[in-house]
């Protein structure tokens, strides 16, 4: 046998050998999938910054225990629903089951009250979570709220029941300011996005009262509806707190439930 027909003949050999590995390769990869969907809860309630959501898909073997397979954690920006893919999943079990909870500064807030079942490929998985009541306060490690750093500051409202707030063209931004009075008692100002508001309001640690409340009535070419759902928020609110260390976002609660969140500005 002549060296060049030798040595076709080898090459034939490995390109048969070869080819089913790359074929094999190919099929693994094809197979791999990837589950998607929403988070949500349904209580009308802000997120504190960089709250995060925790994923954990089981596989249940078929003696019916589970084995995770994979986690992830995906920080949330803005608020719900919150958008999750979990990739690379092998369909190596009929069926898993998706957990999820939303946590900040390691509480947990909200969770699944029980695994979703959920296949490799669903790209539709709707998670509804439920609140997570704990004997300590979420705020805990937050700063002691003191109602001198509110004074002489404008606090602009930035979420109205979780919703984002809107400001409309030639119209003030809803807006808050406290200024303490000889008498011990502290007054308020500001705008609900279309009227000027006046009043009064006396607050403790952590509770608050706003008494004597008034605006103006002119008419808004936009945003009526969002500043009188802004005043009956405000007569509402029992309880108030600081969102973070920095003392500059301002949550007004009636209860637990967050009402308003409004920054800190300096007065224009």
């Amino acid at each position: 046998m002549t060296p060049l027909l030798t040595r076709l003949r080898f090459l034939a050999v490995a390109i048969f050998v070869l080819l089913p590995l790359g074929c094999t390769s190919s099929l693994v990869s094809s197979q791999e999938s990837h589950i998607s969907g929403t988070a949500a809860y349904r209580e009308r309630m802000a997120l504190p910054p960089q709250a995060e959501l925790h994923l954990v898909l089981y596989e249940v073997t078929s003696d019916g225990s589970r084995e995770p397979v994979k986690e992830h954690d995906l920080v949330i920006q803005g608020q719900i629903p919150v958008a999750f893919t979990l990739s690379g999943i092998l369909p190596q079990a009929e069926a898993y089951e998706l957990e999820a909870s939303i946590l900040a500064d390691g509480a947990i807030l909200f969770a699944t009250a029980a695994p979703a079942v959920v296949h490799s490929g669903d790209a539709n998985v709707r998670l509804m979570l439920h609140r997570v009541l704990s004997e300590q306060p979420v705020s805990s490690s937050l700063p002691s709220p003191s109602a001198t750093d509110l004074m002489e500051k404008q606090w602009v409202l930035s979420r109205l029941h979780g919703e984002p707030v809107q400001k409309f063209p030639d119209q003030p931004a809803p807006h808050l300011i406290f200024t303490p009075e000889s008498t011990g008692m502290i007054r308020l100002s500001g705008s609900d996005g279309c009227n000027r508001l006046i009043g009064t309001c006396q607050f403790t640690e952590h509770s608050v009262q706003f008494s004597q409340m008034g605006s103006t009535m002119m008419l808004c070419p936009a945003g009526d509806k969002q500043a009188r759902a802004f005043a009956r928020a405000l007569a509402s609110t029992t309880n108030w707190r600081f969102a973070n260390a920095q003392k500059d976002q301002l949550e007004l609660l009636n209860g637990d439930e967050p009402l308003l969140v409004l920054k800190a500005q300096p007065i224009q």
